[in-house]
């Protein structure tokens, strides 16, 4: 449009020179024809236009030889004057084409020149102020290409960062050195300030740092920074809200604490480590630059933390996994290394050898400098002298592999060859290594098989010990039933069942079985023992668990445990809390003559299971006795009253009242006293004794018992 307007303009310029030259060269000729005075005054003294005209043309012949040079000179220097504007104007045009086809491409600091006031020279204004508004907005422009393309490059950089941590992470199983990795990729990547992590402590009390980078955050750690949770800080209230907390200025947030290990702090943010509702800690990232995080920035960072976050609690998901692999390992090892010490308790032999005709029984234990060689786990070579008494061969070298169980030796394989020459080989080594891994198998196998089978066995002693408990309502018969069953079940010598005394210092022995009635002490029926005569003996009192008592007789004292056990002559004796109603009552006493460990921890439980069933039944039984003592009270009562009811005279009331009772309750004696309500006066009856007649009128019963049995006072 601007070159349209140029192109026009230049024509337009140039017709109108060339007219105003015709127009010169007219009004020339017509001031010729009109320079004399007279021929000015008859041209003026015409009427009309006609007379003009034909007066100048009347004139014309006579001046048109003087003017018609004179004409053509002027019109020449028309031409020529509009010659030359036309140059000047067309430089001008065509300088403003050129600068219009730059402004066209895009290039910026064009300038146009000109200073004439006509159109051209405003167009010349309105272009400069065009060039420089096209230079301003392109500046603009390009400062706001450099902003998105650092935004774009920091996009791609947090972006390129999020897979780099997820596979960094991934192959970490350690805890410090994931959380001191991922904030060195952070801030290394993203070039911030600071970034350290805090984590929630397992009581939920505290949030600590766990990792910080630079000076700052080894100085910290080494301080062991932590906030309360609670308290008004920024990390404790990202902990307590879930969401991002961010400050633009440090100098204007009334949370901000100045730390003087980080002077450069302009800005700063904290995010959640969460996974799912769980807040696991927080991602505190520091810039020395202000309103250093936009939006964006932190949706990219809260991914980047919730990555720290799941990477955290998988390492310490894998952390549990394999403390409960080695708590289970160590647990199921003691428990190997108790069920062949039981094994070993036991009467089998200690091992067993084959002499090329029979499998005879063996009871050496190995050397213990041999025994800590076969720990490592691999066969070894022994010279037969360091074996010998054990091992009776021909002089050859032996070969001791070990038998072991989850990194428990529980045994030992020994080979001799057949001739002192033969030697051991590598591949000799190797079968017996094979060979021991499936006796370990097998062994272990057997083992199993026979806890199964005993484990069914204490089940089943345990309901056949409940049947028998549910089977007895009188306390006494439930307990000596109950001991004759655990004496047979778990082969003891004696079984004894004490009750508590009244007072609760001492036990009483109130029901016993034994493996031979004419035994010693088979008969003890009554016989105290004070709870103070043992530690052990308390302490079943009061932590109510199984205590079991291992004294040797030579060396026992004289308190009255150690007296029952000499009478009993047994060495070890189990004490299982008898309950009533949460309360210990007695306790039942599993007596063998055997000292050591002879009662294994499996029995113990066992012993407290069956300790269970024995309460229950000694609550069941006392609540049929006191049910059964309490009806038989109200049956004597209805008695009593049915009786007295069959008289109206208060003196054969009396009477029958005092029979009765005594009857009914056999008490020694029974006293009725009548109080009429005068203190002075006193009327008492007495059985077997005659009565006064009472005196008449209305009368105020008192009654007062005086009661003796005939086993003693109630």
């Amino acid at each position: 449009m601007i070159d349209r307007f140029l192109r026009n303009w230049s024509i337009n310029l140039r017709v109108s020179s060339v007219y105003l030259a015709i127009g010169i060269g007219l009004v020339s000729l017509v001031v010729g024809a009109v320079t004399n005075l007279e021929s000015l005054v008859a041209l003026l003294r015409q009427p009309t236009l006609e007379g003009i005209a034909d007066e100048i043309i009347a004139g014309f012949p006579d001046h048109i030889s003087l003017f018609i040079p004179l004409a053509l000179i002027l019109f020449a220097l028309g031409l020529l004057w509009a010659w030359f504007i036309g140059n000047g104007l067309n430089r001008q045009i065509g300088e403003i084409r050129r600068g219009v086809d730059q402004l066209r491409k895009g290039e910026t600091g064009v300038s146009f020149s000109g200073d004439s006031r006509d159109e051209l020279g405003s167009l010349v204004q309105s272009l400069n102020l065009l060039s420089a508004s096209l230079e301003t907005e392109k500046a603009e422009q390009e400062s706001r290409r450099r902003e998105l393309q650092n935004d774009l490059d920091l996009r791609e950089a947090q972006l390129r960062l999020v897979g780099e941590l997820a596979r960094e992470t991934a192959s970490i199983r350690k805890l410090d050195v994931l959380l001191n990795r991922s904030i060195n990729l952070i801030k290394s990547r993203l070039n911030y300030y600071y970034v350290a992590v805090f984590l929630v402590d397992e009581e939920r009390r505290y949030v600590r740092l766990m990792a910080g980078t630079g000076e700052a955050g080894s100085y910290h750690l080494k301080r062991g920074q932590a906030m309360r949770l609670g308290e008004v800080s920024i990390i404790s209230g990202v902990v307590n809200s879930g969401t991002p907390r961010l400050i633009s200025d440090v100098n204007s947030d009334f949370l901000f604490r100045k730390d003087f290990m980080l002077p450069e702090t302009r800005s700063e943010v904290a995010l959640p480590l969460r996974v799912g509702r769980e807040i696991m800690g927080v991602l505190n990232i520091h810039s020395d630059r202000q309103s250093a995080f936009s939006q964006d920035d932190i949706s990219i960072l809260q991914i980047l933390a919730d990555q720290i976050a799941l990477a955290v609690q998988s390492v310490r998901l894998i952390q549990n996994l394999q403390r409960s692999v080695r708590e289970a390992n160590s647990i199921y090892q003691r428990y190997t290394q108790k069920s062949w010490s039981r094994e070993m308790l036991g009467n089998r032999p200690q091992g067993f050898k084959y002499d090329s005709l029979q499998v005879l029984p063996m009871n050496q234990r190995l050397p213990e400098p041999v025994l800590s060689r076969l720990s490592g786990g691999h066969p070894i070579i022994v010279p037969a002298h360091e074996l010998s008494g054990i091992a009776d061969g021909n002089g050859s070298d032996i070969l001791l592999a070990p038998v072991t169980m989850y990194n428990q030796l529980v045994g030992v394989v020994g080979l001799l060859q057949e001739s002192p020459d033969d030697h051991w080989e590598e591949e000799d080594l190797t079968l017996v290594e094979a060979i021991t891994s499936q006796v370990s198998l097998a062994l272990d196998n057997a083992r199993l098989l026979e806890e199964t089978q005993l484990r069914a066995t204490q089940i089943r002693l345990l309901q056949e010990i409940t049947s028998v408990a549910a089977s007895h309502t009188n306390l006494i018969e439930l307990l000596d039933h109950v001991s004759q069953k655990m004496r047979v079940s778990f082969d003891l010598v004696h079984c004894g069942m004490f009750l508590l005394e009244p007072d609760g210092n001492a036990l009483t022995l109130v029901a016993s079985a034994s493996s031979d009635p004419f035994i010693a002490g088979a008969n003890l029926l009554g016989v105290k023992i004070y709870l103070d005569a043992h530690q052990s003996l308390e302490s079943v009192f009061k932590e109510r668990v199984t205590r079991v008592i291992v004294q040797d007789l030579e060396e026992a004292g004289s308190s009255t445990l150690d007296e029952y056990m000499r009478l009993r002559q047994v060495n070890t004796i189990a004490f299982i809390p008898l309950q009533s109603l949460s309360a210990v009552i007695g306790v039942a006493s599993l007596e063998v003559k055997a000292s050591g460990e002879h009662f294994t921890q499996e029995d113990v439980q066992l012993f407290d299971q069956i300790s269970l069933q024995i309460s229950s039944a000694i609550d069941v039984a006392r609540s049929f006795e006191h049910e059964s003592l309490r009806a038989e009270r109200e049956r004597k009562l209805g008695e009593v009253a049915a009786r007295m009811r069959e008289s109206l005279d208060i003196d054969a009331v009396m009477r029958t009242a005092v029979q009765e009772i005594r009857r009914a309750f056999e008490f020694a004696q029974v006293e009725v006293h009548i109080d009429r309500g005068k203190p002075a006066k006193e009327t008492s009856q007495r059985d077997s004794m005659p009565s006064q007649s009472p005196p008449t009128g209305s009368l105020d019963m008192m009654s007062t018992m005086k009661v003796e049995k005939n086993h003693g006072n109630s």
